[in-house]
């Protein structure tokens, strides 16, 4: 009887030292696997014992800021002209807003320095576009806005 046992490599992840009597791994696009069969001992006489080789995984947490409870607010949505839009937070001074069309281009972007501010939509055709707030890399929200 051959016991086999299997070891998925993990990212932080390692396993106890042994000497095996075979092994081998697997690497595909979607991760790997390490095998191991048997596990020599060194007594008297070195002898096969067939076991497990148990995994340690360890991880660590990165520091992430706390996400930001802002409320925002626009209109009119439709928009012929000027799109308002305002926040309840007066403390964060790096916000910044982004509108992509419908084929994901960036037609307008600017930074948020106000509790209140116009975008001026007068300039885009009619359609859908889509507002993305955000305080330096995090988005914040994102809002449907149509320009009629």
């Amino acid at each position: 009887m051959m016991i086999v046992s299997l070891v998925a490599s993990l990212e932080g992840a390692y396993g106890q030292t042994a000497t095996t009597s075979a092994s081998g791994s697997v690497v595909a696009s979607s991760g790997s696997i390490t095998y191991v069969v048997g596990q020599v001992t060194n007594q008297t006489e070195p002898q096969l014992r067939f076991g497990v080789l148990q995994v340690i995984e360890t991880t660590s947490e990165a520091l992430s800021a706390e996400p930001l409870d802002l409320d925002f607010q626009i209109f009119p949505n439709p928009t012929s002209q000027y799109l308002s839009l305002s926040h309840n937070s007066g403390s964060v001074t790096s916000l910044s807003y982004r509108v992509f069309d419908l084929e994901g281009r960036v037609v307008l972007q600017g930074i948020v320095n106000e509790r209140e501010m116009l975008i001026d939509f007068s300039k885009q055709k009619p359609q859908v576009y889509q507002l993305m707030i955000q305080n330096e890399n995090q988005l914040i929200k994102t809002f449907k806005i149509v320009k009629k």
